[in-house]
């Protein structure tokens, strides 16, 4: 538990701090240079740990996978902007926390047996709660920012319901992705590198780094396809 506070205050923080200083200009180039340490540290892990790799594990294309996730979503802020980067990182981190703490609360008799390989502690309440709850939080962020005045007043309606579960595969593809690498948490591996150390010390006993950024990184997806498809 203090791993994941310290944690989330380290990212918080960082967040908070690149978009409100010097007008949000730094936002958007963090998200980037997040985006492609998440890609890098996906292939870091891959050197460090060869032999570690399940060819025979039945999701094992979810390290390629998770190395697209990422490639596309580079693109994907540039073209979104600031609002729309903030909004999928508050949607991510809303889904991420009404997940674990009702997860913890109420999830130890209905675990999802079928993920059970993927995820031993997903649980049927925690991926009810982060797939519902956030939707009211992500609403009122894009009200605030001044989104629903636009044109993409529809694709906001949209990625509110979708928000949440979009956040929650992209945890799942993630952890598929250090189950065939055989990593549980990526902070471990990294955090005695010179320069990746420096990120993910904060993040040990937290999941690591990818933990963070996973579910941002479909979501950029996810709405940039939204976008597309139901901007008028």
């Amino acid at each position: 538990m203090k791993g994941r506070v310290i944690g989330a205050i380290f990212v918080v923080g960082a967040l908070c701090a690149t978009y409100f200083l010097l007008g949000g200009v730094l936002f958007v180039p963090f998200i980037l240079v997040c985006l492609i340490f998440g890609l890098c540290e996906i292939q870091i892990i891959f050197n460090m740990y060869p032999a570690n790799f399940r060819s025979d594990y039945k999701y094992c294309a979810s390290v390629p996978f998770e190395c697209g996730i990422f490639i596309f979503a580079i693109p994907c802020a540039l073209v979104l902007g600031r609002n729309f980067v903030a909004l999928a990182v508050v949607a991510c981190c809303a889904s991420d926390t009404c997940a674990f703490v009702f997860g913890s609360l109420f999830g130890k008799n209905n675990r999802v047996k079928f993920l059970s390989d993927v995820s031993e502690k997903k649980s049927w309440a925690g991926f009810v709660a982060g797939a519902i709850l956030p939707i009211p939080i992500i609403f009122f962020t894009a009200k605030a920012m001044g989104l629903l005045e636009t044109n993409d007043r529809n694709v906001i309606i949209a990625y509110c319901f979708i928000a949440g579960v979009v956040a929650e595969l992209g945890d799942l593809i993630e952890s598929a992705a250090k189950r065939t690498l055989m990593v549980k948490d990526s902070g471990e591996a990294l955090a005695k590198l010179p320069f990746f150390g420096l990120f993910e010390l904060p993040l040990i006993g937290h999941g690591g780094y990818l933990d963070r950024f996973d579910s941002t990184a479909l979501s950029l997806l996810a709405v940039g396809f939204l976008r597309i498809f139901l901007s008028s």
